[in-house]
């Protein structure tokens, strides 16, 4: 992040000037709550559901698009 001060002129407040370099550092990873491992249905929930999606790639692809779709 850049900052810096701009000329006050008539008020005793200098205005500040934000610039935020956006990079692209590219898809955020997968985050998943450990909590939702607590819930009673859950196992049975993705066994149920992972199998009828159907993902073509590599396979570090197929499981990020199986995780974003459950």
């Amino acid at each position: 992040m850049i900052h810096q001060a701009l000329p006050h002129g008539l008020s005793d407040h200098c205005p500040l000037l934000l610039l935020i370099d956006e990079e692209n550092w590219g898809p955020c990873p997968q985050r998943m709550l450990k909590c939702w491992t607590n819930l009673s249905d859950y196992h049975k929930f993705v066994k149920d559901q992972w199998p009828p999606f159907q993902v073509t790639g590599w396979g570090g692809y197929i499981l990020k698009e199986k995780l974003k779709l459950i």
